[in-house]
C-alpha cells in the first residue's frame, strides 16, 4: 500500500471524513476464536521495520501487533499510552521517564516468558545508535546523552535538547528483547522471522506472535493468538496477510469471502462496495499524501542529469495539471468528492498552520515551455500541444516515470500526467514494477517516481526525508539526493521546539525554502478505506500510520 517511515512521519491533526457505515463490537455478540484474512495488497520486504528496507506500510501492519509500542496514535489522533503506564516529563534539562507496565512480557513460543524491562528501552535506544547498523532514523534518539535503569520498570533518559516528538519515540522494535539481540547484527535480524536469533524460537510482545514457517514468501504471512499477552488477549486465533498485488482483484476477494478484510489505496472499485451487502466501509482521511519525487543524483544510476536543474524540475511542476488529474479520478468517480489539490508535503490541508506553498505550481504549459526554451533545449513543441520531445544540453527530456505496478489509479495518474507533459514536450516513460517501494525507491534506481507517504499527527522527524542524507546517521529515508543546508537545519531545529506554534513555525520556514528548489510535488491527501465482511465487530478505521490493526486483539469473527 502505502510507504512509513518508522513512527516518525508526520502528518497534522486532521477531522476525519464521516464514516459511511460502522460496526460495533457492542452491538452484537461473536465467539471468540476462528481467523481472519485480509487482503494485503503489499509483501513486506523483510521484517525489522527499523532498517532500510524495512519501511513498507504493509510490514509495519504485521510487525504491530506483535511488538509493542510505547505510545499508539489513536482514530482521534492522539497519542496514549501503552506498553508504559506514564511518562514523566521534566525540562532543563529535558528528561523522559517511562514507567513500563508491570505485567508487560516478552514471550517465546513454546518457552517462558521474561518481563518487559528498562534494559529492553535502553538496548533499543543502543541499538538505534549504533553506526554499523543500517538504521532508517536517529531522529530523537540522537538526542539523548543518557540512560539509566532507575528499577527493571523505571528508566529515564537524560536528553541534550527537548525532542518535541518524543511519544513517537520507543515504538514498535525499538523497545527490542535486550536478553535476544546482545551481540546480534541488527542487519540479520528479524528479515525472515520475528525469532529470538539466539534460540530461533519466535518472540512477542504484542497479542499476536509468527509462527516458524509462518511466511510463505509471495503468498501469504500467518500471526497466531499470544497465549501469554500481557494485555487484554486477542479474541481471534489467527490473522493471515493473504498478498494480492493486484488491487483490482482485491474487491473480487471480498465479495467472494476469500478475504474478510482489504485496506486498500482509494480506487475506482471501492464505490460500489459501500452499497454491498455484506460488507461494511469506513472512510477516513488522515496524513497520508501522494506526490511524485525527482531523483537528483541518488544511487548507483545511470541518471538523466537534467532532473539536477531547478528549471527542469520546474518545468515538470508547471506542466502537471494537477487538479484536473484530482478531479477526473477521484472527484468525478465518487471515490473522493471535494478532494483538493494538497500544496504542502508536510503540513496538511485541514491544519490552521497549513500554508500551500506550492499553490504557485498551478497548471501554465506556456510557462513550462518558456522555461525549456530559455535554458537552450531545441526540437519540442512550437505551441503546447504541438507534439515533440525537447532535447536540452544534448540530453533528450525523457524521463522513466516509476510506480508499483497492480494499481489502476495510479496507472490512471501517470497517463493523465504524460499526456500533460507531452504537450509541452517531455516524455514520460512507464516503469512500473511490483519492486518500486521495496527495492528500486531505496537504491534509487528511477527517475521520477510517485508514492505516498503514511504518517502520525507529530510533525517531527521531516529531516530524515527531506534533511541532507549523510554517512550512515542522518536524513537515511533521503532517497533523492536532495540536499539544502537551510532546509535541513530548520526540520532539525523543528524536532527541539516544544512549543507547537513554533515548531509549525519553523517547519513552515523550511517549506518555504524547499519549494524554491521542487525536489517534490505534492498531489493530494489520500483517503482509507478500511473494508471488512460483517461478520467481523470491533474495526474502527485508523487512518494513520497505526492502520487497521491499532485493536486487532477486540475483533471478533462470527
Amino acid at each position: 500500500m502505502h510507504l512509513r517511515k518508522l513512527w516518525l512521519l508526520a502528518g497534522v491533526v486532521l477531522a476525519a471524513l464521516a464514516i459511511v457505515t460502522t460496526g460495533s463490537a457492542s452491538q452484537q455478540s461473536a465467539n471468540a476464536g476462528g481467523t481472519v484474512v485480509f487482503g494485503a495488497e503489499q509483501e513486506p520486504g523483510i521484517l525489522n521495520g527499523d532498517i532500510i528496507g524495512g519501511n513498507l506500510f504493509w510490514g509495519s501492519m504485521v510487525i504491530s501487533p506483535v511488538f509493542p509500542s510505547a505510545y499508539r496514535v489513536y482514530p482521534d489522533f492522539s497519542f496514549r499510552p501503552d506498553l508504559v503506564s506514564n511518562v514523566k516529563v521534566q525540562t532543563n534539562p529535558f528528561r523522559l521517564t517511562y514507567y513500563i507496565k508491570k505485567n508487560a512480557v516478552w514471550y517465546e513460543a513454546g518457552g517462558p516468558t521474561h518481563p518487559i524491562t528498562s534494559a529492553d528501552f535502553i538496548a533499543g535506544w543502543r541499538t538505534i545508535m549504533t553506526k554499523d547498523f543500517k538504521i532508517l532514523s536517529q531522529v530523537g534518539y540522537e538526542d539523548i546523552a543518557s540512560a539509566k535503569a532507575i528499577n527493571k520498570k523505571t528508566v529515564r533518559f537524560t536528553f541534550t535538547k527537548p525532542f518535541a516528538g518524543w511519544r513517537t519515540m520507543f515504538s514498535s522494535q525499538t523497545v527490542v528483547p535486550s536478553f535476544a539481540i546482545a551481540g546480534e547484527d541488527f542487519n540479520k535480524v528479524w528479515i525472515n522471522d520475528m525469532n529470538d536469533p539466539k534460540t530461533g524460537k519466535p518472540i512477542s510482545g504484542g497479542p499476536f506472535y509468527m509462527p516458524n514457517g509462518g511466511w510463505d514468501r509471495g503468498k501469504q504471512l500467518v500471526l497466531l493468538r499470544n497465549p501469554k499477552f500481557w494485555g487484554p488477549k486477542a479474541k481471534l486465533a489467527k490473522a493471515v496477510y493473504r498478498f494480492l498485488p493486484d488491487t483490482n482483484t482485491t474487491a473480487e476477494a471480498i465479495r467472494g469471502r476469500e478475504v474478510d478484510v482489504i485496506y486498500p489505496q482509494p480506487q475506482i472499485f471501492l464505490v460500489p462496495l459501500r452499497h454491498t451487502a455484506g460488507i461494511k466501509v469506513q472512510v477516513g482521511r488522515g496524513p497520508i499524501f501522494e506526490h511524485i519525487d525527482f531523483n537528483m543524483g541518488f544511487g548507483k544510476g545511470p541518471f538523466n542529469d537534467l532532473l539536477k536543474q531547478l528549471w527542469m524540475r520546474q518545468a515538470i511542476a508547471y506542466g502537471i495539471d494537477r487538479k484536473s488529474v484530482v478531479q477526473a479520478l477521484y472527484t468525478k468517480t465518487d471515490i473522493a468528492p471535494g478532494l483538493p489539490v494538497l500544496n504542502d508535503p508536510i503540513i496538511l490541508t485541514a491544519s490552521k498552520y497549513y500554508k500551500a506553498h506550492w499553490k504557485g505550481y498551478t497548471h501554465n504549459a506556456k510557462k513550462a515551455i518558456a522555461l525549456l526554451k530559455a535554458h537552450g533545449c531545441t526540437g519540442g513543441p512550437a505551441t503546447p500541444g504541438a507534439g515533440g520531445v525537447y532535447t536540452c544540453n544534448g540530453v533528450k527530456a525523457s524521463f522513466k516515470f516509476k510506480w508499483r505496478s497492480g494499481n489502476q489509479l495510479r496507472q490512471l495518474s501517470f497517463e493523465a500526467m504524460q499526456a500533460q507533459l507531452k504537450d509541452v514536450g517531455i516524455q514520460l516513460v512507464a516503469d512500473d514494477t511490483p519492486n518500486a517501494l521495496s527495492q528500486d525507491l531505496p537504491n534509487g534506481n528511477y527517475d521520477i517516481i510517485l508514492f505516498a507517504w503514511v504518517g502520525t499527527p507529530d510533525i517531527s522527524g521531516w529531516d530524515a526525508i527531506y534533511g541532507c542524507r549523510s554517512g550512515s546517521d542522518h536524513a537515511q529515508d533521503n532517497n533523492q539526493g536532495y540536499c539544502d543546508q537551510k532546509v535541513d537545519r530548520l526540520l532539525v531545529a523543528a524536532n527541539h521546539q516544544l512549543d507547537a506554534t513554533k515548531q509549525y513555525n519553523i517547519t513552515n520556514q523550511a517549506l518555504a525554502q524547499m519549494v524554491k528548489q521542487v525536489p517534490t510535488v505534492p498531489l493530494f491527501q489520500k483517503p482509507t478505506y478500511l473494508v471488512y465482511r460483517t461478520v467481523l465487530k470491533g474495526l474502527v478505521e485508523n487512518p494513520t500510520s497505526e492502520g487497521p490493526v491499532w485493536n486487532i486483539n477486540k475483533w471478533t469473527k462470527a
